[in-house]
């Protein structure tokens, strides 16, 4: 899977808020695989990925599956302003990404 890259942790997370927001996030009962369900009153599936902070540089990756790929070029809302979403420029991450930081 790929990643897009930011050089501003504030960048990475409205990045996140307006993927999550247009795919429908947070999410009750979600399919777990495998044709099972977990019923909503047990799961929540909040976000689609999180926002990781490389070990040693100031660098945020977010994972970049067809699912956001697919937003590229959209517009939505995050924190009452306009965010338009886009996935250019996103690759592979290095093996000097792990083992990455989940932010809080």
């Amino acid at each position: 899977m790929n990643a897009r890259i930011f050089s501003n942790a504030d960048f990475a997370v409205r990045f996140a808020k307006a993927v999550d927001r247009e795919l429908g996030y947070p999410s009750h009962g979600v399919d777990v695989g495998k044709g099972k369900h977990v019923p909503p009153g047990v799961s929540r599936t909040m976000r689609y990925a999180e926002v990781v902070k490389h070990p040693s540089m100031a660098l945020w990756a977010y994972a970049i599956g067809p699912e956001v790929v697919a937003l590229h070029g959209r517009s939505t809302q995050v924190d009452g302003t306009s965010y338009t979403i886009s996935t250019a420029g996103a690759a592979p991450l290095s093996a000097d990404w792990r083992p990455p930081v989940v932010l809080p």
